[in-house]
């Protein structure tokens, strides 16, 4: 899920609202509005289950969302998003879901280089975990964060932000009539605080600093054996790495660092790993483009009784165009899934790869971020696992639309 503390590559400061020509005006409003289809076509395994059992049918996601910005006068500004993604099926309508992302921040500068803030956002979302992607539970989320920006000389700037967040997972069709299902283990409520640092070395390039340490309190413990195993946490990270080339060829942002998971039962294993994150583009010319991304980050299982995993990916992907409208693209990924803290040694491990290639059809797009664009895709989802019971592998053939303004 993407970050509530994520910022604008864009922005020159947090401090100071977006660029307001990027919007379209209505009254006190500047907005952005847009509309994504995604995936109209066919979908040989809808619920991602293993070969034997597979269930195809035609689907099609509609995604409407809304950028927005508030100005206060010359002072504080308000930055929101609202999206919206429903799904659809031709034939298994139960399957049909909707979800929701609302996220708003306010950002009140007090004096030159200083400023305070507050942000929240409320998800309602249908995942499937990615240790157990035959589930899809409903997943409500609620997050808010406040702290304050400095800025002590034009080259550093420093946030610090107190977070609050709780999660909920419901699934009326996993395990009915039980009292605690497999997708309510993951219920939770998190506290933490981060601590961003960015300095301007030189030029577009920023060395960046994130710290963060949170306490994680689950509402249900394990109970294995007979044993209940309390699954409260707490995690600290850090990272470190550049932010360049901003407006430039070669843009983006890589990271490296450590994170240490301390469970609070003794039953239950640590975690002190290495983790990483990337996302970097380049552009050769008007015509050719590349795209790398990456991250190897812990998270919290639902697979057996282990307490968290490990995912490490990586993806490259590659623009083409003939023309000013006509292009290919064509994009790869692979990964690796463990968990550290299987306490069974049967020493899961899943292979993830995807595989895209499609042609693009770009009908508008200028400096605003406005653009208009057709594509068709063929993409292929394979997972090999150590276990045969979590062999996965899925095709998708569909029509994509973005339109935005």
């Amino acid at each position: 899920m993407a970050s509530l503390l994520a910022t604008s590559l864009l922005a020159q400061s947090e401090l100071e609202p977006p660029d307001s020509a990027r919007y379209l005006r209505w009254g006190p409003v500047r907005a952005r509005p847009g509309l994504n289809l995604t995936n109209f076509g066919y979908d040989d395994n809808i619920l991602l289950t293993s070969d034997d059992r597979k269930i195809g049918d035609v689907t099609a996601t509609v995604s409407p969302k809304l950028v927005g910005l508030v100005l206060f006068g010359h002072g504080p500004f308000l930055t929101f998003e609202q999206r919206f993604d429903y799904t659809a099926y031709a034939t298994h309508t139960d399957q049909n879901f909707l979800d929701n992302h609302t996220s708003g921040r306010f950002t009140f500068p007090i004096r030159h280089r200083f400023g305070v803030f507050a942000e929240a956002l409320f998800s309602l979302t249908h995942q499937r975990p990615v240790d157990l992607e035959e589930l899809r539970p409903e997943v409500r989320g609620r997050e808010a964060g406040f702290g304050f920006i400095f800025e002590p000389g034009w080259r550093t700037e420093l946030q610090l932000t107190r977070t609050l967040a709780s999660y909920s997972y419901q699934d009326q069709d996993l395990d009915s009539g039980v009292e605690v299902t497999r997708s309510e283990r993951l219920n939770r409520d998190e506290r933490g605080t981060v601590l961003t640092a960015r300095y301007k070395i030189w030029g577009r390039t920023k060395i960046i600093v994130d710290g963060r340490y949170r306490t994680i309190d689950f509402d249900l413990p394990f109970v294995v054996d007979n044993d209940t195993i309390n699954r409260d946490t707490t995690e600290s990270r850090l990272l470190g790495g550049l932010r360049f080339g901003e407006g430039g060829p070669l843009r983006g942002q890589f990271s490296f660092g450590w994170d240490n998971i301390d469970a609070v039962d003794p039953l239950l294993q640590d975690l002190s790993t290495w983790v990483a994150r990337a996302n970097l583009a380049y552009r050769l010319n008007s015509r050719t483009r590349f795209i790398l991304e990456g991250e190897r980050l812990p998270g919290f299982a639902l697979y057996g009784a282990n307490s968290y995993y490990l995912l490490s990916e990586v993806e490259l992907r590659a623009v083409y165009y003939f023309t000013r409208i006509v292009g290919i693209q064509a994009a790869v990924r692979g990964g690796i899934l463990s968990f550290p803290d299987d306490p069974n040694l049967l020493d899961r491990e899943d292979q993830l790869k995807h595989y895209e290639i499609g042609i693009r059809f770009r009908m508008m797009q200028n400096s605003m971020g406005r653009r208009v664009e057709y594509s068709f895709t063929v993409r292929q989802y394979q997972r090999d696992s150590t276990l045969e019971n979590y062999d996965r592998t899925a095709t998708k053939i569909g029509f994509n639309a973005v339109l935005g303004f």
